[in-house]
């Protein structure tokens, strides 16, 4: 299986349009409406070529951001998107269809990582990364 990257960013913000709350996004947009949820690659090492047998491993961030600032409530926000299953939960939508709807052999949320403020377009989000691992032969 060949892969692209426009392509597994298409399929990973497919399965967390799934969850209602958030305005997501595949690429890096210039402003954000929140709540919101952006698909890219790690930054530094994101692509493992595996030349023996042909296949590639990959890791993506989900970052969600909830709101302008911190609060009590944005808290009580984020770790909703942080919970292992339910409506919200970022680990249930991609855990739901792994194979991303035939886009790669497997997809799973590793972990989550930097709870706390993000900047964009200088503005501070409350917010955390989900590390996706995706792999493809």
């Amino acid at each position: 299986m060949s892969f692209s990257i426009p392509l597994i960013r298409d399929a990973l913000k497919a399965r967390i349009d799934t969850i209602d709350s958030l305005e997501t996004y595949d690429t890096m947009p210039t402003e954000v409406a929140v709540p919101a949820a952006i698909v890219y690659p790690s930054p530094g090492t994101f692509l493992t070529y595996q030349t023996m047998d042909g296949a590639a491993d990959l890791e993506f961030v989900v970052i969600v951001l909830v709101s302008a600032g911190v609060d009590d409530l944005a808290q009580d926000e984020l770790d909703g998107y942080l919970a292992e299953v339910g409506a919200d939960s970022v680990k249930a939508a991609i855990d739901a269809d792994p194979r991303l709807s035939n886009t790669v052999d497997y997809a799973s949320v590793g972990s989550a990582q930097n709870y706390g403020l993000h900047e964009f377009g200088a503005v501070q989000y409350f917010g955390c990364e989900f590390v996706v691992s995706v792999g493809v032969s």
